[in-house]
């Protein structure tokens, strides 16, 4: 079980004070890529969604790739948390999303089985912040995430073809979808509060859908 807080977004002003029982301990920088599908037999634009731990977590989330470090200090404010996870990074290219991305694309292409890979030259939100605490590590870890779109993905049909129960499509409009995000579930399973907020945008989900490949 985790217990997560959207601490910022590129909008929100992070001068507020830090909570020190909430210090994470190390950073994970992520990067997420969304992918829009129009789903067979007329019924619509879904994101493809992936369970990676179905035997801990049991989330759906969307494709990812990311690097782990150690926070190296305390900190007073989130703007200062942020700041020192960004200058503890000991690979300066896994700070910056361009830098991160060639390897993160190679690492999804290989996990799903997909040929030539490409998303939007700018993420479609950028460095949002999430202090997270994990029961069974006892520890806080904050994440830092970048959102991709992505905008071509050869061999696609495999991530929806087959039976795998750990492969999923959510719908990005109509009852399903509102129930989604009132539930934060979908067939059974838990869906990534990250996303769920993420979809909780109208505009975001407008991109999606007219971005359906």
């Amino acid at each position: 079980m985790t217990d997560s807080i959207l601490i910022s977004t590129e909008r929100v002003d992070m001068s507020g004070v830090l909570d020190t029982e909430k210090t994470p301990e190390r950073v994970i920088f992520s990067l997420v890529f969304l992918v829009p599908f129009r789903m067979a037999q007329d019924r619509g634009v879904g994101l493809f969604v992936y369970n990676y731990s179905p035997d801990r977590w049991k989330l759906w989330f969307p494709p990812y790739h990311f690097h782990v470090w150690e926070m190296p200090r305390q900190a007073v404010t989130y703007a200062e948390l942020i700041a020192n996870a960004v200058r503890a990074c000991p690979d300066q290219r896994t700070i910056d999303p361009e830098g991160h991305l060639p390897e993160a694309i190679g690492a999804i292409q290989a996990k799903f089985g997909l040929g030539r890979l490409e998303v939007n030259s700018s993420p479609m939100v950028q460095r949002e912040a999430w202090l997270r605490f994990s029961k069974t590590e006892n520890q806080w870890t904050l994440y830092l995430i970048n959102y991709y779109l992505v905008t071509c993905a050869e061999e696609r049909a495999s991530l929806v073809a087959s039976d795998d129960p750990l492969k999923s499509v959510i719908p990005l409009y109509g009852p399903d979808f509102c129930k989604i995000l009132s539930t934060e579930r979908y067939r059974g399973l838990g869906v990534s509060d990250n996303l769920v907020n993420f979809l909780r945008e109208q505009s975001r989900v407008e991109l999606l859908v007219s971005s359906a490949l």
